[in-house]
C-alpha cells in the first residue's frame, strides 16, 4: 500500500503542543489523526471527497490545495 508522509495543519503555526491535525495520502484515499497524540492516535479514513469536504468545512481556500491533493491521489494510484 503507498502512503505519503504526515502533513500537519498549516493553522498549527508549527507548535508542538497546539491543538490539530495531520493528514496523509494512502492509496487513493487518505487518513488523518490527532498531531498531539502522533502515533497513538487512532486512525480516521477518509474519501478523497470527504477529505476535501472537511477542509472545505474548515474554511479552506481549495482552488490550488484541491489540484494538488488531486494530484497526490492521481500518483498514488500509479
Amino acid at each position: 500500500m503507498r502512503q505519503t508522509g504526515w502533513r500537519k495543519s498549516s493553522r498549527s503555526g508549527g507548535q508542538q503542543d497546539s491543538q490539530c491535525v495531520e493528514a496523509r495520502a494512502i492509496a487513493a484515499d487518505f487518513q488523518v489523526r490527532d498531531s498531539k497524540l502522533g502515533d497513538a492516535s487512532p486512525l480516521f479514513d477518509l474519501k478523497t471527497a470527504d477529505f476535501t469536504g472537511l477542509l472545505r468545512a474548515a474554511g479552506r481556500d481549495l482552488d490550488a490545495r484541491e489540484r494538488n491533493i488531486r494530484g497526490r491521489v492521481h500518483r498514488a494510484r500509479l
